[in-house]
């Protein structure tokens, strides 16, 4: 009888959890992506150029370009104008283009010293929203600590170098 009950209270708990956590990547989404950066787009400065999944994937085999335009393509997600580069830090650092992906960024981001619009609108909610994360989210913030570079790089200008040649120049090898 013990163990039955015991059985279902971690169910019910596992269940609560999966709702808590999609409600939570929901809110996170709905501020950051539908609420904050159509207003990002408005007052942040936009990087020159842009970028076409198609025409990255047509690069040489092994640059940073061909290797973004495959990781596009495998999240099914398009750039956003003048926005692309941020989605190129997700491939460098090997944070996923999902949900939490977004708050490690925003907290690899933050601690380079990046106080965007975006970087605050999505590190803070994440802060309060995702206390199961903590750890992580810190780890990251340190490592952006270590990587201040990364701040200063124009990455467009890199996607015809060797993938492997622009991790090592950014020094984010370790992540």
């Amino acid at each position: 009888m013990r163990h039955s009950f015991f059985s279902q209270l971690a169910l019910h708990f596992k269940v609560l959890w999966i709702k808590y956590t999609k409600f939570r990547d929901f809110m996170i989404e709905l501020v950051a992506v539908k609420m904050l950066f159509p207003v990002a787009g408005i007052l942040q400065q936009k990087s020159p150029g842009h970028l076409e999944i198609a025409d990255l994937c047509k690069l040489p085999q092994g640059t940073f370009g061909e290797e973004l335009g495959r990781h596009m393509k495998h999240y099914k997600i398009d750039f956003i104008p003048g926005f692309e580069e941020h989605d190129m830090k997700h491939l460098l650092l090997n944070y996923p283009l999902t949900v939490v992906g977004e708050m490690r960024l925003s907290a690899f981001e933050f601690g380079t010293g990046n106080r965007s619009f975006m970087t605050l609108g999505v590190f803070f909610p994440a802060m309060v929203l995702a206390p199961e994360l903590w750890t992580i989210l810190m780890a990251d913030f340190k490592q952006g600590q270590k990587n201040r570079q990364t701040r200063n790089v124009h990455l467009k200008s890199l996607i015809h170098s060797p993938f492997t040649e622009v991790i090592e120049k950014l020094g984010v090898k370790s992540l």
